[in-house]
């Protein structure tokens, strides 16, 4: 009995690092921000007109935007290591979960299997795949320690997944281009509250970001100034004569009001408790913005 009850423990200790390892690759690629570019694309690809007849149609080019994402997140975790070691020691790197050899192994498998994948829907798809790596990489080696650049090269990266997902279709329609220019003006809104919400730690780690360069309130300023933008460019679609009216009955509820809430938020002089509820409140209207994209299409 003795031998069984040693051997069942240490079959549920083995269960639990089995576990522990998949939750440690989950927080290192982002998988489910990975999976949400990937649904971005399936919207680009809906606007576009394309009809769901062949489900791998749909899933190849989110696919490639999954791989591609999940690429940058290791990059950027890669580079952020002696970063995250200041602030938060126990992601998968610097607590030592995961070796930065393996994440390196992992990187480039991600980055040979969005190329591959790209390269099956066309030339041009394999060509704004390698653009979408660079530009992730970029973003992470020299572009995150700049004042917006970093922002905008993240705001591009993720607007061109609607596009991507377009081109997957063959066809590139006035929606789809209404849905990018939203998504953009977002992400960078969204990029500089998290250069705010991370001001302290990147200052630590020497790092110069929008929110470093700038100063905390001058920051702030600047990404209630991008949300306000963000506002008014969610209700640029309505001035194309296509665009069904459902769409505005939508946004007020799904961005509009979000953004205001966000607005109130950072009203004041943002506490750290404030800025990391707002960051996270901010990730939610990725769920809630995607109904009104979807309802740009005649």
């Amino acid at each position: 009995m003795g031998l069984i009850r040693a051997a069942s423990n240490a079959a549920r200790a083995a269960g639990a690092e089995r576990r522990a390892g998949a939750v440690d690759w989950f927080r290192l690629t982002r998988v489910h921000n990975a999976a949400i570019a990937g649904g971005y694309t399936l919207i680009g690809r809906y606007l576009a007109g394309a009809h769901f007849d062949v489900p791998w149609s749909y899933a190849r080019p989110a696919l490639v935007v999954l791989l591609a994402v999940c690429f940058g997140n290791v990059v950027n975790d890669l580079v952020d290591e002696s970063t995250d070691a200041i602030a938060y020691p126990n992601r998968p790197i610097p607590s030592g979960a995961i070796a930065r050899g393996t994440a390196v192994q992992a990187a480039f498998a991600f980055a040979v299997g969005a190329i591959a994948l790209g390269a099956s829907l066309g030339n041009v798809a394999m060509v704004v795949t390698v653009a979408m790596l660079g530009l992730a990489a970029a973003y992470s080696l020299c572009l995150k320690s700049t004042l917006l650049l970093g922002n905008v090269a993240v705001g591009v990266t993720v607007a061109t997944t609607l596009l991507f997902g377009a081109l997957a279709a063959g066809r590139v329609s006035s929606a789809v281009y209404a849905a990018s220019a939203v998504t953009f003006v977002f992400v960078v809104a969204q990029e500089a509250l998290f250069t705010l919400e991370d001001e302290r730690a990147d200052r630590a780690a020497g790092l110069r970001t929008t929110a470093n360069r700038l100063g905390r309130d001058t920051a702030q300023l600047l990404v209630r100034f991008l949300f306000v933008a963000f506002a008014l460019v969610s209700l640029s679609p309505l001035m194309l004569a296509a665009t069904p009216r459902s769409y505005l009955f939508a946004a007020i509820p799904c961005m509009l009001g979000p953004t205001l809430w966000l607005l109130a938020l950072l009203h004041r002089p943002a506490t750290t408790v404030t800025l990391r509820r707002a960051a996270r409140f901010s990730r939610l209207l990725w769920i809630t913005g995607a109904l009104p994209l979807l309802l740009l299409r005649p």
